[in-house]
């Protein structure tokens, strides 16, 4: 209970807002004897009423991002989030060799310039905020994966060590370097029936296109060859009138044309050494939990996940309908997920763990958790 309270209190000060009880701003001295007090006395020096304002908090269900999400500087802003992402980094050089892991750790931004850079840079960035979170004591009694964020969130279930799945990240990447090219394009402003009938007229004229990932009512993710996405980008926007961003310009991920690099993937999943998961596994390819999970199906689901559709706004409903209550945290780069949430469920709190975009990323972490620790 102490650590919650110099928790508590250390967000407070840090975030400069005033104690009303005193009068004057917390100071970071006070942290040492508020630990020691007691419940009444933190609440008499804070006006907080313990039945409203110190109830239990909320349970906490992560959200891993995808490699959408990916920024030069996200490596940089999570390592000065919070010094337990030296672990992460420790384990990188380890797996990745000094050399790899100087080009992606070293420095204010990291280069993008393949597709094996973004997946291991945001893989790596995610884990940084994952070991802050669990440095300060925050754990998930839910947690989900969109695309490259399954692998956080095997991490996270404990069926995955960090080194193995930092190894397996760079194998995926490896092969989606080699994969057929194409683009990816996200859609937004047009219903799904309206998205799936263009692209059934597209493939019925033989263009090799395929809606990849299912993140909400009226935002999707289409991909195929280049040609193909740009023709039917013009239809939507031209007759739907929908808003569209190329999101990825190397490969069209989550489609059939991945078949070679899934297969290529299958190798490197059939020798990895699996753990028994402390939670059920929830693979973006069925959005349907498995209850004690074995080798089997984290090979079968990973080598799909591939080359077939990323099921994610099935995935949140689901989870939103388990843990009505919960508190939802981004934990990864960006804030492509709380900008999704935001737009399927307006009433619905969804709290982010990277600063983009603000100066201080320790203050934003403390910030953060201490949301959590009280409650959304």
């Amino acid at each position: 209970m102490a650590q919650f309270f110099q928790l508590l209190c250390f967000t407070i000060d840090r975030m400069f807002v005033n104690a009303p009880a005193i009068g004057v701003k917390l100071e970071l001295p006070l942290l040492g004897a508020l630990g020691g007090k007691s419940v009444g006395e933190f609440c008499q020096i804070t006006k907080t009423d313990p039945a409203t304002d110190l109830a239990r908090p909320a349970p906490v269900l992560f959200l891993f991002p995808g490699q959408s999400s990916a920024d030069p500087g996200m490596i940089a802003r999570a390592r000065s989030a919070h010094p337990a992402a030296q672990v992460v980094a420790d384990v990188a050089q380890s797996v990745l060799g000094k050399r790899a892991a100087d080009r992606l750790l070293g420095g204010a931004e990291i280069p993008l310039q393949s597709n094996r850079d973004v997946q291991v840079g945001v893989f790596l960035a995610t884990q940084m905020y994952l070991a802050a979170l669990v440095a300060e004591g925050i754990s998930a009694a839910h947690s989900l994966g969109s695309s490259l964020g399954e692998y956080s969130h095997l991490v996270d279930i404990g069926a995955l060590e960090l080194a193995q799945a930092l190894a397996l990240v760079d194998e995926r990447g490896r092969c989606y370097d080699c994969a057929q090219p194409g683009i990816m394009a996200a859609v937004m402003a047009v219903e799904l029936l309206d998205v799936e009938a263009v692209i059934s007229a597209a493939q019925a004229r033989g263009e090799p296109i395929f809606i990849s990932n299912y993140n909400g009512p009226t935002q999707n993710v289409i991909a195929g060859t280049t040609a193909a996405v740009m023709a039917v980008i013009e239809e939507l926007e031209d007759e739907h009138f929908g808003q569209t961003v190329i999101i990825e310009d190397r490969v069209p991920m989550h489609t059939m044309l991945m078949s070679s690099a899934s297969e290529e993937f299958a190798k490197a999943l059939a020798s990895v050494d699996w753990r028994r998961a402390s939670r059920d596994y929830h693979p973006n390819v069925t959005a349907e939990p498995i209850q004690s999970p074995g080798p089997d199906d984290y090979a079968a689901m990973l080598r799909r996940h591939v080359c077939e559709p990323v099921m994610w706004h099935r995935s949140i409903v689901e989870a939103v309908r388990l843990y009505p209550e919960a508190a939802l945290l981004e934990v990864g780069p960006g804030r492509v997920l709380q900008n999704q949430i935001k737009r399927v469920w307006r009433s619905k709190t969804c709290h982010r763990t990277d600063a983009l975009g603000v100066t201080d990323c320790a203050l934003f972490m403390h910030a953060s958790v201490g949301q959590l620790h009280v409650g959304s």
